[in-house]
């Protein structure tokens, strides 16, 4: 079982240039990608991304990338056109306020229009290898990462699920107890109002009406059926693939059952064994959120 959380940072040499890759995943419920690149280059972003798109199906990831350069690089243009008119027009107002004209290139550099991104497909070529390469081996650290996480999860959702059986023993035991309770109880109404009325009802038909209002109060199948949400939440554990989506639907369905089995509880035992399972249903959905 993997988590959805994890963190991972590495860096490396290639070639000529030193790439710094930062990786941090956190829930969510589909794919969230956020790709930052230095320098800004639009395509190495879209190729990272559809790249992160097929390694990873779920999470909020963050993805951050920094480029050096170890030697002088030729992927920062100048735009001599703007360049040429930005000199111009720091002339025309030097000359028209009569302001000393001290143009230099730290002058011009405070321009950043005038400078731009522009990869050959030469240069492209190394850079996206050498960002490819680092960026594969970060998504395989990070799926480490996940996994360790995972087994952290998967020995306390294992631990609140048998927890969560134990309290659904309990109803159980207490299930038979309340059937015979609302039977006896129901006898003892009719009982009541028929005393001293000198009326003699059908006694098959009484006791045909009472295992009816009795059964308003069964609650056999709402406990089998979260037996067998547990035994499956307990299968999915032991999965390599994504189960999150599924444990957390099971664990809704496990709050449904428990929430039919209130409505009709009368002992307040097992009123008190339902909050207590709710509660520990609650903390495994809390746990379930951060499964992959």
């Amino acid at each position: 079982m993997l988590s959805m959380t994890g963190y991972v940072k590495l860096k490396e040499v290639k070639d000529s240039l030193i790439v710094d890759v930062e990786l941090k995943s956190l829930n969510s419920k589909g794919l969230n990608l956020s790709v930052s690149i230095n320098p800004e280059l639009p395509r190495l972003a879209f190729e990272v991304h559809r790249l992160l798109t097929t390694k990873l199906s779920r999470g909020s990831i963050s993805c951050r990338i920094r480029l050096g350069f170890l030697q002088p690089s030729s992927v920062i243009k100048l735009d001599k056109g703007l360049a040429g008119a930005v000199i111009k027009g720091l002339r025309d107002l030097s000359d028209e306020f009569g302001i000393p004209d001290m143009t230099t290139t730290d002058t011009l550099s405070r321009f950043k229009d005038i400078f731009f991104v522009d990869v050959e497909e030469e240069v492209w070529e190394v850079v996206w290898t050498a960002v490819q390469e680092s960026l594969e081996k970060a998504v395989t650290a990070l799926h480490t990462e996940r996994k360790k996480e995972g087994e952290r999860l998967k020995k306390h959702i294992g631990s609140l699920l048998e927890q969560l059986k134990e309290a659904v023993e309990e109803i159980e035991t207490l299930a038979a107890k309340q059937k015979e309770f609302t039977k006896s109880r129901l006898e003892k109404n009719v009982e009541e109002l028929l005393r001293g009325s000198g009326f003699e009802p059908d006694r098959n038909t009484i006791e045909t009406e009472i295992a009816v209002a009795a059964s308003r109060c069964d609650i056999e199948e709402e406990i089998v059926r979260l037996r067998s949400h547990i035994k499956r939440s307990e299968e999915l554990l032991m999965l390599e693939e994504p189960v999150g989506n599924r444990l957390d639907f099971l664990c809704q369905e496990m709050l449904r059952e428990l929430n039919t089995i209130a409505s009709k509880s009368v002992l307040k035992e097992i009123s008190h064994n339902v909050v207590e399972s709710k509660w520990l249903v609650t903390q495994l959905r809390e746990q379930v959120q951060n499964v992959l």
